[in-house]
């Protein structure tokens, strides 16, 4: 049996102004993320998610339970963008380890 292809989801929160920007600007998104995953030493397949909020990607793109890597800063008091993320997908009854980068 092989092992699981690594799949790195995007949440690109989209407004009106950022799909004026074109499919140009989505390759250049995806290939960016693309590189940093090769810099690390990783084969990544990058889907890009357009959402209306990060929710979406979880309860859209997520179908079974999987392993999350989420990375971000961590704060005490406030919680982050990347700490609520990490409930979302918690609460969704995935695995989730947060990579704090700040």
């Amino acid at each position: 049996m092989g092992a699981e292809p690594i799949v790195l989801l995007v949440p690109h929160v989209t407004t009106l102004a950022t799909l004026r920007k074109g499919p140009d600007h989505n390759a250049r998104l995806v290939e960016g993320y693309r590189a940093l995953a090769r810099a690390t030493g990783v084969e990544a397949i990058v889907r890009l998610c357009h959402c209306v909020s990060y929710s979406d990607v979880v309860r859209w793109m997520l179908d079974r339970p999987s392993l999350i890597v989420i990375g971000g800063r961590r704060r005490r008091l406030w919680p982050t963008t990347a700490q609520r993320i990490v409930r979302a997908v918690q609460r969704a009854g995935h695995r989730v380890v947060f990579a704090d980068v700040g």
